[in-house]
């Protein structure tokens, strides 16, 4: 069911934005952007699965 696909998908991009932002506290800014552009691909998976009913 696409809106369980979605929580789940959404539920690791809160993970992997909280982990950009250690990294950037940390000073790791590479794996902050990283971890950043993850998250936002991941939120966005997560909106799609919400939104379209063809994936």
């Amino acid at each position: 069911n696409n809106e369980r696909y979605s929580n789940i998908w959404f539920t690791q991009a809160k993970y992997d934005l909280e982990a950009a932002k250690v990294s950037k506290e940390h000073e790791s800014y590479e794996w902050a952007c990283f971890q950043a552009q993850q998250s936002a691909e991941k939120a966005l998976k997560a909106f799609l699965f919400l939104n379209r009913k063809d994936l």
